[in-house]
């Protein structure tokens, strides 16, 4: 009995181990009580009602700690004004311990015009922050963060909001995705963004117009030596790239500009070049795979005349291994699981058309549309979604060409009811289907991937499909395929009351300022809520602190034999 406990028990911490080698996240919002979890010291920094800020010497250290075998880790602070962002790895007391990581302070010339409130433009985007540096023979096992005025002399110090989280990543070279997407001017650009030097969205576009600039930061899988930037951009813009130094401009290299044309043609037609390149761009950046992250910097060819850079759709960065295969950072689990509009999410995105999340739940209404993908365990043959929605709901399945319409096969959908039906009661189906739907999706095994559409299935009405709690898909070999018993999400979701008529129907917005969807006969109904507005964006949900749940069960698990073994032996 002892040697099987033994063995239980070296499992149980093999498995601990294990998960804590993932990649984490926490994060929390400026101002609650989850900040102070992770406060070291507050030197005089205040609560300014919507942020938090600090003037002159006033500074504030943040403590994260890391996981055994991290290599690299960024912070992304929802931060504006005058801001100073330094890093240590141990001696957090001792100034001489930090390092700058990213600063923002009034240049020479701004100082000579008398511009004491410079920096204070409103917050837009993130700052992301990479701290990869002091992963690196790190004994303690904290990255100490501390945030301080860059100009202490003039006041304008940092301003820290509490409208967005402060979100800390990290992990190895093993956790990162071979393929990273996102789509230009929505919530899921925001991690891959280094620094935004005031580039602004229209229309779901980003624009780098003048001599504004963003950069990008990617992260290459484990010993990746090829690398490639898919992105549909047009006007005059320019494509530079950096491995390390990102805030030096003399770091980066011209990979892709629309040819300058000759002054005498750009004096005449200084709108040369503008709207003429709408072709999707294949860049490779297999050059500059030396040190296991790519800064790509983006904006106008010639910032004198406007017309600059404009990003439009998904942006897409591939890191293989040299023989051509995608870079796998680990085999394919059995079991990959998220819970629907989290953090953890996003790494199963493929594209995110428009969809928004409201009360954490993810909304596919009208013509929005979500695509997952899931990498399917070796030699599986056996495929199996769980997932809980309801609503007017289509799921769709593709094994390649995702970018295709016509590559997907509806898998299962709410019945549509009949026009007359559907005219009496627009709201038809919505609010009725909350049980947990399985979806066997064995026949899609054969090329290692499934791409997993959800939508509307009556886009003309709204009340599209509501994603909410975890979903989970499963792959395996068919003999393993009876373990494959669907498990209840960790909290099940609180049935609704049945919708009531609303008034005179008006057209929905769509999340991050784009413009609304255009209802064809009759929009959602008001009872579902509108997507959050670029002026008021929803506040993402915050993450355990730095502690995955899998070891929370690991542990419980643990607790649970050794009370057993106890009773035994009395």
């Amino acid at each position: 009995m002892k040697k099987t406990f033994a063995v239980i028990l070296t499992v149980l911490l093999t498995a601990v181990l294990a998960i804590s080698a993932l990649a984490a996240e926490s994060s929390f919002t400026v101002l609650t009580d989850a900040e102070n979890e992770f406060v070291y010291k507050n030197d005089g920094t205040w609560d300014a009602g919507d942020s938090r800020v600090g003037d002159g010497t006033q500074s504030i250290i943040y403590a994260f700690s890391l996981s055994e075998g991290d290599t690299w880790a960024y912070v992304e602070f929802p931060i504006c004004n005058q801001f100073k962002i330094e890093a240590a790895k141990d001696n957090p007391d001792d100034s001489a311990s930090y390092t700058v990581a990213a600063e923002k302070q009034p240049t020479e010339q701004e100082r000579a015009d008398g511009l004491p409130f410079w920096g204070t433009a409103p917050f837009e985007a993130p700052t992301k922050v990479d701290l990869s540096d002091f992963c690196l023979d790190n004994s303690s096992g904290k990255i100490y963060v501390k945030v301080s005025d860059a100009a202490p002399e003039n006041g304008w110090g940092p301003k820290i909001y509490n409208t967005s989280p402060v979100v800390f990543s990290h992990g190895s070279e093993k956790d990162i995705p071979g393929v990273q997407t996102f789509t230009a001017g929505t919530p899921d650009e925001t991690a891959f963004i280094y620094n935004n030097d005031g580039t602004w969205v229209d229309s779901n576009n980003r624009i780098c117009d003048n001599g504004t600039t963003v950069t990008y930061v990617f992260s290459l899988v484990e010993n990746a030596n090829f690398a490639q930037l898919e992105i549909n951009i047009h006007n005059q813009y320019k494509i530079e790239v950096a491995v390390d130094d990102p805030d030096n401009a003399d770091s980066y290299t011209v990979v892709e500009q629309l040819k300058i044309p000759d002054t005498a043609d750009l004096e005449a037609e200084p709108w040369w070049g503008a709207g003429d390149d709408y072709v999707l761009h294949t860049i490779d950046l297999s050059d500059y795979c030396s040190t296991g992250r790519i800064y790509v910097k983006i904006g106008d060819v010639t910032p004198d005349t406007g017309w600059g850079g404009k990003i439009e759709g998904e942006v897409r960065f591939t890191s293989k291994i040299a023989d051509g295969t995608e870079a796998q950072t680990s085999e394919p689990s059995e079991v990959q699981s998220f819970t629907a509009a989290s953090a953890e999410e996003n790494r199963f995105i493929y594209l995110n058309d428009r969809t928004w999340v409201d009360s954490g739940n993810r909304i596919c209404d009208n013509d929005t549309s979500v695509t997952y993908v899931f990498d399917l365990a070796e030699n599986a043959d056996f495929a199996q979604l769980e997932i809980y929605i309801h609503n007017q709901y289509k799921i769709e399945v593709a094994v390649d060409d995702p970018d295709d319409a016509d590559s997907y096969t509806v898998v299962e959908q709410l019945e549509i009811p009949d026009d007359a039906d559907l005219e009496a009661e627009p709201w038809w189906g919505a609010s009725e289907d909350y049980s947990l739907h399985v979806i066997d999706l064995s026949d899609y095994c054969s090329t290692g991937t499934i791409y997993v559409k959800i939508g509307d299935v009556t886009p003309d009405t709204g009340w599209g499909g509501k994603i909410e709690g975890e979903v989970r898909f499963i792959s395996k070999a068919a003999e393993q395929a009876a373990e494959a018993d669907p498990v209840e999400p960790t909290s099940a979701p609180v049935e609704e009351p049945a919708p009531v008529e609303e008034p005179a129907p008006v057209d929905e917005p769509t999340p991050g300022g784009e413009e609304p969807i255009p209802a064809v006969d009759e929009p959602a109904p008001a009872a579902q809520e509108p997507a959050p507005s670029a002026e008021t964006p929803a506040e993402p949900e915050t993450s355990p602190n730095t502690f995955d749940f899998g070891v929370i069960a690991a542990v419980s698990a643990m607790i649970s034999l050794a009370g057993f073994a106890a009773a035994k032996k009395r």
